[in-house]
């Protein structure tokens, strides 16, 4: 295949670049990176009998598993376990 117009070529391809980084771009912002957009935390001293979800449904009023899901990750929880005493950190922004 032989290349008639090189600049036009050239061009082509960097608009097709172009393009698809920006497609690329766009379908990674629609998905939310989960922690990015806290700002600030109501702090929670865990009681007996509490449990993540049950501290989870007291702060949000959407669905809980996103909120139980947040508290884990801001509060570094390895499967869950929380013991009387514990503070956690409750995202506000749910």
């Amino acid at each position: 295949m032989k290349i008639v117009n090189v600049k036009r070529f050239i061009f082509s391809i960097a608009l097709l670049m172009l393009l698809s980084m920006g497609s690329i771009n766009m379908a990674i912002s629609m998905f939310p990176s989960h922690g990015d957009e806290i700002t600030s935390f109501t702090h929670y001293e865990v009681e007996t009998g509490d449990t993540v979800w049950d501290i989870a449904r007291k702060f949000t009023q959407k669905d809980v598993r996103d909120l139980v899901y947040e508290i884990g990750v801001v509060n570094g929880l390895k499967n869950f376990v929380i013991r009387p005493g514990d503070v956690l950190r409750i995202p506000d922004n749910f």
